[in-house]
């Protein structure tokens, strides 16, 4: 992905923290600046190392809009989504969730925790209340570095 020069020091700046050892990071970038696109770029780098991501989406537009342009980059996905049971795949690299989705299924045997090394969780903002913070909290538990962006000054 080619990718604008704002973009790319977001990713020089996300990558100096988490290689200082921060593993809470936020991302705040106004409407338009390709947020999508700076998400996906940190899945592929991550994927490509062997590493796994999941991408946290809070509506169904924007887990199909992130579905769509993973997969215009050859990245194997995965989705965590009521919706999208027929996209499943526990297997692949890449997991989109939905927040609310992953909560439910907490301790449920048959639906296995999308534990990764990098959680990247899209309108970060709206992600607040006890069923995101017992999400991300067993994220962090599992030693994955999280990531939150938003397009809302916090």
């Amino acid at each position: 992905m080619k990718l604008w020069k704002h973009q790319e020091d977001t990713l020089v700046k996300t990558r100096k923290l988490a290689s200082e050892g921060a593993t809470r990071i936020g991302v705040a970038l106004p409407c338009g600046a390709g947020k999508t696109k700076i998400m996906l770029e940190i899945a592929q780098a991550a994927v490509a190392k062997g590493k796994t991501v999941a991408i946290y989406s809070c509506r169904r537009s924007n887990t199909k809009q992130i579905m769509d342009i993973a997969a215009s980059t050859g990245i194997t996905t995965g989705v965590v989504a009521s919706e999208f049971g027929r996209d499943a795949n526990s297997a692949a690299p890449l997991q989109v969730c939905q927040m609310q989705t992953v909560a439910a299924r907490i301790g449920d045997y048959r639906h296995p925790f999308p534990y990764s090394d990098v959680v990247i969780v899209d309108e970060a903002h709206q992600q607040t209340g006890s069923q995101a913070k017992r999400v991300l909290d067993k994220h962090a538990a599992g030693g994955s570095i999280i990531l939150g962006f938003t397009a809302t000054p916090v």
